[in-house]
């Protein structure tokens, strides 16, 4: 099923504050609770992404490199140059 509007937007805060509501708890006290579930799981992560791709950003603007290259080691090769890989996929058949 696809749903209409992103992540269920608007539809599980109806069904949080009509199921809270059936359970006992005062509509007002529904409808906060369902509206700080929905900032706490998914606007806060979204700030989060935000800040981290703005960090992310400024560091690569500024030149900073996101690793140092001077203290990866570089790997062994483990098949021949002459021999080509198999992708993953054929090896599952």
């Amino acid at each position: 099923m696809i749903p209409i509007t992103p992540g269920g937007l608007g539809f599980v805060e109806a069904g949080l504050t009509g199921t809270l509501t059936l359970a006992g708890v005062q509509a007002g006290e529904a409808a906060l609770a369902a509206l700080v579930y929905r900032l706490a799981s998914y606007w806060l992560p979204i700030l989060a992404g935000l800040v981290a791709y703005g960090t992310f950003w400024r560091s690569r603007q500024l030149g900073r490199p996101t690793h140092d290259p001077s203290t990866t080691r570089a790997r062994p090769r483990t098949t021949s140059p002459l021999v080509p890989r198999l992708p993953a996929f054929a090896l599952l058949g």
